[in-house]
């Protein structure tokens, strides 16, 4: 008897693995690793290592921030932007490096035009 994994990637791709669906594709997180303490970064991480147990077809894609006009994330930024005087935080470590959702959107595209993947695993946006 096969046990599932609590969880909705894993329910997903164990999906796949019944139906013989030949690849998925998992949008995650730009970033992750075993010190993420955030409950989404640490759901997104949760979500990555159920797919790497299973003996499934996943290209794993780990966008940075999305941008897009509509997005909330977009419309915080530009809406502080315009402010006279900017503060930043003294725990501020990182930088802000958004991605343009309509970029993902093609690129998400083109990954899935590609019959087999080179890489099991793709960062899109960042700092370098």
């Amino acid at each position: 008897m096969r046990v599932l994994v609590l969880g909705g990637a894993g329910f997903i791709a164990d999906a796949c693995i019944a139906t013989g669906v030949r690849c998925m594709l998992h949008v995650s997180a730009l970033g992750l690793d075993e010190r993420v303490t955030s409950r989404f970064l640490t759901s997104k991480r949760r979500g990555e290592v159920a797919l790497q147990a299973r003996a499934t077809n996943c290209v794993i894609v780990r966008p940075s921030l999305l941008d897009g006009a509509d997005g909330y994330g977009a419309r915080w930024f530009r809406r502080i932007a315009r402010w006279p005087i900017h503060l930043i935080p003294a725990s501020a470590r990182g930088r802000v490096a958004p991605l343009d959702v309509d970029d993902l959107g093609v690129a998400l595209a083109v990954l899935c035009e590609i019959e087999e993947p080179m890489t099991r695993e793709v960062e899109l946006g960042g700092a370098e």
